[in-house]
């Protein structure tokens, strides 16, 4: 067979669906059911189109409107497989999805390569762009047997090496004697545009995925309107990519201007954000590997808690302790600094053993607790340092825990006696609104030989299954009443196979010294008729301390203050200042991926690493590839070239 030039935009009316059958999800904030790889998804329908195309966010499918397969459908289905369908021949199922997968990378490659060539400065550039380019094309053009013999990940690391250069040709702005006859747009917009844009007017690359029973294209903003979780921010990003090797994501990474990974999409504020492009993880292989010696474990970033647990517990192991919610991102969640609760149970960051990057150069490393600094700063940095591609966890025996919920704790008692209540089993949560002369509820999580208080300072038990509202239904909560069971299940307030698509909630979070605990808890108790009003509920926690530089919890044991607000985003940012001006006399840090002020913080008084860690950020992102306006309002601005 002949090379064939590949056509790099999608025609879903010569496709066999491909991308709805050849692919795995799993249920998330882009996905609203779990799918095994090579198998249809439920909505496919007889004719290869979509029985919800028109409703695919609204139906909790908004991954499929970010997807963009640069053609390779299409080849698959007409050149490769004659327009014989996996249906019509079963047989060929393997090999066409397979075929799929590589195609699509070598696809996105010549698209990328595209761009570069035609930005090249010096003849030299351009020169190695061509030869990568006909390299790639060769074999995406080439026969089946070709493809399925790529090497998928030399390839990527070809293409990431020529797409470094142009970026740095193009952001120096070179011009004169070796420039050839063509004058770019401007340097932004011309980076921008190697970074991925794709060059159609007004269009963005997922405005290009159409599904063949409607015949319509996307409108860019509907193909660019994707949200976090709690539906609260609507990213700003110009182009999202899915990335299925670490190679692949490197070279993306290398070749953009601007770029930030997304995971379960938990923050609530726009620490994640980016105007350039968003990687997603999720289709990156999902590895839980535990190590030879069963002391630690080793996951790819963008698996959630959920699914780690779950096959820990099948090996007979544990971690530390979870959040409340058990479907957020690794990643994410240690990059942010989030935690469970336990006066001596670190954040879910003190687990991290090592931890795997890609920076803005588009360098693969991996730091461990023997790299010292450079694992401190690194573990809990915001994404600004680089998209974190997986870790080492640090893991346990599995153990066996029982939870009980407690009522009507006197606040007198709480605040006079609060260091012996939330040591008082393994993980201790307080539930209030502030108001009253008692605190709602105090969670309980006890170990299998730990016994709680017996007396818990006049609170009495439950007397059934408690939700942390008190007018919400406790099903969908892990179970109480000192029912034994395994960690995982006891450990987060929220059962796994609860895993909700969405939250009509917003989030903020204070954590200070747990000695400053009492005068912490009176000053917000003297706002509880402002807070009335917005607030759902308050979560009181605690944590260990811990050495990683950005971490809320570093080189103090401390207090968490956790505000879950109703969903009244103008009402409750009016009303921040407030609540931090009242909490600054006792330390308060704010939790990276929550709302809070940005600029009501002295961060070098609050951290004692943070100017290390500003240096350190701009060592490694001098140009601010992985910034956006909340890190540049907490770092400062990078002197981008």
């Amino acid at each position: 067979m002949e090379p064939t030039t590949p056509r790099l935009t999608p025609d879903c009316t010569q496709c066999f669906a491909l991308c709805c059958t050849a692919f795995g999800f799993t249920r998330s904030a882009d996905f609203a059911i779990d799918k095994p790889p090579a198998t249809p998804c439920p909505n496919l329908a007889g004719d290869f189109s979509c029985t919800i195309h028109r409703s695919l966010r609204a139906r909790g499918f908004a991954g499929c409107t970010a997807f963009d397969c640069f053609g390779a459908g299409q080849a698959v289905s007409q050149r490769l497989f004659g327009g014989t369908s996996w249906r019509d021949d079963p047989r060929s199922a393997k090999d066409m999805f397979a075929a799929f997968k590589v195609l699509r990378q070598l696809h996105e490659m010549l698209w990328q390569l595209d761009r570069a060539e035609s930005l090249a400065y010096s003849p030299e550039t351009a020169r190695e762009v061509g030869q990568v380019h006909s390299l790639v094309q060769g074999i995406a053009g080439g026969s089946l047997e070709t493809v399925l013999a790529a090497d998928v990940g030399s390839l990527h690391e070809s293409v990431g090496a020529v797409l470094r250069e142009v970026s740095e040709e193009v952001r120096a702005g070179c011009r004169g004697a070796g420039q050839r006859g063509h004058e770019p747009p401007g340097g932004y917009r011309t980076a921008r545009t190697l970074a991925g844009r794709r060059p159609h007017s007004g269009s963005a690359l997922t405005s290009h995925f159409v599904s063949a029973d409607s015949g319509m294209t996307p409108t860019p903003s509907e193909s660019h309107s994707m949200k976090n979780w709690a539906g609260n921010l609507q990213y700003s990003s110009a182009d999202v990519r899915r990335p299925e090797s670490v190679s692949e994501l490197a070279a993306i990474v290398a070749g953009s201007t601007r770029v930030k990974a997304l995971g379960s999409r938990h923050s609530f504020n726009s620490v994640g954000d980016t105007d350039g492009m968003h990687v997603l993880l999720d289709a990156l292989p999902q590895q839980v590997e535990v190590g030879a010696d069963r002391s630690t474990v080793r996951v790819s970033g963008g698996v959630s808690y959920g699914a780690l647990c779950r096959k820990l517990e099948e090996a007979g192991l544990a971690i530390h302790n979870m959040a409340s919610l058990p479907h957020i991102s690794v990643a994410g969640a240690v990059q942010t600094g989030t935690h469970g609760s336990g006066v001596n149970n670190p954040a879910l960051a003190g687990a991290v053993e090592s931890i795997d990057m890609v920076r803005a150069s588009g360098e693969q490393v991996t730091l461990s607790r023997k790299d010292g600094d450079d694992f401190l700063a690194s573990v809990v940095g915001m994404g600004a340092l680089g998209i974190v591609t997986g870790l080492e966890l640090a893991v346990r025996p599995s153990f066996s825990m029982r939870q009980r919920v407690l009522e009507d704790l006197p606040w007198d008692a709480a605040l006079e006696d609060f260091t012996d209540i939330v040591s008082s089993a393994y993980s201790v949560s307080l539930f209030t609104d502030y108001a009253g002369d008692t605190v709602n509820q105090v969670w309980l999580k006890a170990l299998a030989g730990e016994e709680p208080l017996a007396n818990l300072y006049g609170a009495t038990p439950a007397q059934r299954p408690r939700h942390p509202l008190p007018d919400m239904s406790a099903e969908n909560c892990t179970l109480q009443l000192d029912q034994p069971g395994p960690w995982l299940d006891r450990l987060p307030h929220f059962r796994h196979e609860f895993t909700p698509s969405n939250g009509d909630e917003l989030q903020s979070e204070f954590i200070l010294p747990i000695g400053q605990a009492p005068g912490a808890l009176q000053a917000v108790r003297a706002l509880a008729d402002e807070l009335a009003p917005l607030l759902f509920v308050s979560e009181i926690r605690t944590g260990a301390a811990d050495e990683f530089w950005l971490s809320p919890f570093f080189r103090q044991p401390s207090v968490a203050l956790h505000f879950t607000w109703k969903p009244m985003q103008p009402e409750v940012e009016a009303f921040l200042p407030v609540l931090e001006e009242a909490l600054r006399p006792f330390g308060a840090r704010p939790h990276w991926g929550k709302l809070f002020s940005a600029d009501a913080y002295d961060w070098e008084k609050l951290y004692p690493r943070f100017a290390d860690f500003r240096a350190f950020a701009g060592g490694h992102d001098p140009e601010g590839k992985f910034r956006n306006g909340l890190l540049d309002g907490i770092l400062g601005v990078p002197a981008r070239r």
